[in-house]
């Protein structure tokens, strides 16, 4: 067949090629190739194929695989799959440092919790909750001193979270670092643990707060039922599925 021929083949009538041919998904997943070590080496592919799938029509550029493994053998291609292996693993390097760095300074940090007295401690909750309610979010319309407990538990833990605690700031110097993801989930419970230690009657509500995290992880959620108060956190069961 031509070199660079078009032809349309049906994804379910494909048929063994010949002469054998290899297409840019093989050269690039299972032989090591990138689009500019195949531009470079290849050049233009020697059959294009129109194929039809299930999301619609596609092309598939294919290459002589002879043409593949002598361009493989040459001193100038494994020079520059050396090239390409050295700058891989150098910025391997670089992102593996940066990692640990986010990582220590979330080892490192040490979160100081401000107590105040029960009585005190509701009604600042209450306001913090109270002025948020014009943002749309599920819960109570509104909080006071006659809320129930378990409600005033949770505004509590919320309120000592986002406003007693550097737990904002701190998370918001995280965007955009490596490792973020791993790095709040781990400011998330030093917070709830620090939260604990204070105030060992919100303890309970901590342990389900970082429980429930454990969980919107495994699911694969980017909210932590923690964000807003209002909103129910999943109940912690061992048999929890996603």
């Amino acid at each position: 067949m031509p070199k660079n021929e078009m032809s349309r083949t049906p994804e379910s009538k494909a048929k063994p090629l010949d002469p054998p041919q290899l297409n840019i998904k093989s050269l690039i997943g299972k032989r090591g190739w990138t689009e500019t070590g195949i531009k470079k080496f290849l050049g233009a592919p020697y059959r294009i194929e129109q194929c039809h799938g299930d999301h619609g029509d596609y092309v598939v550029h294919w290459y002589r695989k002879t043409s593949v493994v002598a361009s493989e053998a040459t001193p100038e291609f494994k020079a520059f799959q050396a090239k390409r292996a050295a700058r891989s693993e150098a910025a391997g390097k670089g992102v593996r440092a940066k990692y640990k760095e986010t990582m220590d300074f979330v080892d490192k940090l040490d979160i100081q919790v401000p107590q105040l007295d029960r009585e005190t401690l509701i009604r600042r909750a209450c306001e913090f909750y109270n002025a948020r309610r014009s943002e749309p979010a599920p819960g109570p319309a509104s909080a006071s001193t006659d809320s129930d407990p378990t409600f005033l538990v949770r505004i509590m833990v919320d309120y000592i979270r986002q406003v007693l605690t550097d737990y904002e700031a701190v998370l918001h110097a995280q965007f955009g670092r490596v490792g973020v993801e791993d790095a709040v989930e781990g400011i998330e419970k030093k917070v709830y643990t620090a939260i604990a230690k204070a105030y060992p009657d919100l303890a309970e509500e901590c342990r389900r707060m970082r429980a429930g995290l454990d969980i919107w992880k495994r699911c694969g959620r980017s909210n932590s039922p923690a964000q807003d108060p209002g909103r129910p956190a999943p109940r912690v069961d061992r048999s929890t599925t996603c």
